[in-house]
């Protein structure tokens, strides 16, 4: 079953074949301008392959993708130590803590810690929402 809309007393088709006809025919015209006029010509045949050649050009030297690249194993390195340095900070807190008698400041211990490590994640994406907003 072939469902039709129809749009200024032809259906759909019909148009979408005629405006691409239209376009053709101007692309035709400005191509036979194009080939008409040897200095134009050359401009065009330089425009195009220099834009074809830039477009290599900025694909290869995309200098922040590395730099990004870099800094994100940088953070997480940092991330891995600082994961390992806030569980062992922690444990040595909650023995120093249980040493003196005091079990009131483990939670207050452990949330300090818990705070520090979360920075190494919050700090990052609210540096990357700032930037994203401006």
């Amino acid at each position: 079953m072939k469902i039709s809309v129809i749009y200024s007393n032809s259906t759909m088709a019909d148009f979408k074949k005629r405006q691409k006809d239209k376009f053709n025919e101007n692309i035709e015209l400005v191509a036979k301008h194009i080939n008409s006029n040897t200095e134009l010509k050359k401009k065009v045949a330089f425009v195009g392959g220099s834009l074809l050649y830039m477009n290599d050009i900025v694909n290869a030297a995309d200098p922040m993708g590395k730099i990004d690249a870099a800094g994100n194993t940088i953070l997480g390195i940092v991330r891995n130590i600082g994961y390992w340095c806030c569980i062992i900070g922690c444990i040595i807190d909650i023995i120093k803590a249980l040493m003196q008698g005091d079990t009131k400041n483990i939670a207050k211990v452990m949330m300090k810690y818990a705070l520090a490590f979360g920075a190494l994640y919050i700090f990052p994406w609210i540096l990357d929402l700032i930037k994203s907003i401006f």
